[in-house]
């Protein structure tokens, strides 16, 4: 198992008897997911809003004369709040490149004054995308002088299609399942979604169930168009 924290490794053994040793390490890794009340008395709308940053807690062991310099090395990176480079093979963090320390406990063993407990939490760290800014380059009235380069033009434009790109990657679905009285799936019946300056139909499949893709975000009224559902009708917000 590999680990560095800002160039400092957390393993193995340094000259002096100096030991590290990694006992345990786990990573948390989710998707961020809205769910809403769709008519029909099964839900199964959703909203995704993207991954979370990874969290890894790291527990461990220093050792020999150094761990103590070592552990305030550490802690000045957990104090000062910035980023730190992290390094690490170990199952879902081996892309990961950067870390913000969110929390450190130490505790020192009775009768070894050179060795030290810890656990450390950490907070994937993932740079925001740099929005340009200054003049661009044939904008009326600007001096030639004032007007950006044509590169900077050209890294606005790529910044505004990756922007574009990954709010296109972002569009909504929603999904539900219509039932009948008994609660039983009701295939071939139309469900209306109306919002967003948009109305559409769609059928149920064969398992009663409907699906909608490439809502815009906003809130959308969505109802059942068959004889027996006149009153079943929702209101749900996506994005």
């Amino acid at each position: 198992m590999k680990i560095e924290l800002n160039g400092i490794p957390l393993d193995g053994e340094e000259e002096g008897g100096e030991g590290r040793s990694v006992t345990h390490i786990s990573t948390v890794d989710a998707r961020n997911t809205e769910a809403y009340d769709a008519p029909g008395g099964q839900s199964s709308s959703y909203s995704d809003l993207g991954r979370s940053a990874v969290k890894i807690i790291a527990e461990g062991i220093v050792s020999g004369k150094n761990s103590t310099t070592l552990l305030e090395g550490i802690w000045g990176c957990f104090k000062k709040g910035d980023p730190v480079e992290f390094n690490s093979d170990i199952s879902g963090a081996a892309d990961i490149t950067k870390v913000l320390i969110d929390s450190m406990i130490v505790k020192s063993v009775a009768g070894n004054r050179n060795r030290f407990d810890y656990v450390i939490e950490l907070w994937e760290y993932r740079e925001p995308p740099e929005e340009p800014e200054g003049p661009v380059a044939g904008d009326t009235g600007l001096p030639e002088e004032e007007a950006a380069p044509a590169e900077a033009n050209q890294e606005a434009e790529q910044w505004a299609n990756e922007v574009a790109t990954d709010s296109s990657a972002r569009r909504n679905e929603l999904t539900g399942v219509v039932l009948d009285p008994a609660g039983n799936p009701t295939p071939g019946v139309t469900v209306v979604v109306a919002g967003c300056g948009r109305e559409i139909e769609v059928q149920t499949d064969d398992r009663g169930e409907y699906r909608v893709k490439d809502l815009d975000p906003g809130d959308y009224s969505v109802k059942v168009k068959e004889e027996g559902y006149e009153n079943a009708e929702e209101m749900v917000t996506v994005g």
